[in-house]
């Protein structure tokens, strides 16, 4: 009994580290077109408001989530063929179906003409 309790108790404060502690976010933007990240956190907006940057072509941009798993990546396109169109990108998950870790993914544009996300 006391040794599955221990094991309990270290899942739970394993599972509980990467939350608690703040990790980066890193996106490159290789399409042709500039682009607006909106990164979705879960928790809801009072405990983690969204964060939204802007990324040129071939510019690479990092956001620090604070202690916030990410839920989605909204990529909204500014310019050329995908101005004022959304595409999402879902991260690498940890579990819940969220990401509470830092990640890298770098933004492509399709031959349809799409923007993808695509983890590196």
């Amino acid at each position: 009994m006391l040794a599955k309790t221990i094991a309990f108790s270290a899942v739970l404060l394993l599972g509980t580290y990467n939350i608690s502690t703040p990790y980066s976010i890193s996106i490159k933007n290789e399409s042709p077109n500039a682009v607006k990240i909106t990164m979705v956190y879960a928790g809801g907006s009072a405990i983690c408001p969204n964060a939204e940057l802007e990324i040129k072509s071939g510019e690479t941009r990092s956001v620090e989530s604070g202690a916030c798993c990410t839920s989605y990546v909204s990529i909204y396109g500014l310019e050329g063929t995908v101005k004022n169109k959304t595409f999402t990108y879902q991260p690498p998950v940890t579990g819940f179906g969220i990401a509470c870790r830092g990640f890298s993914f770098v933004i492509k544009q399709t031959a349809d003409g799409a923007l993808v996300g695509t983890t590196i």
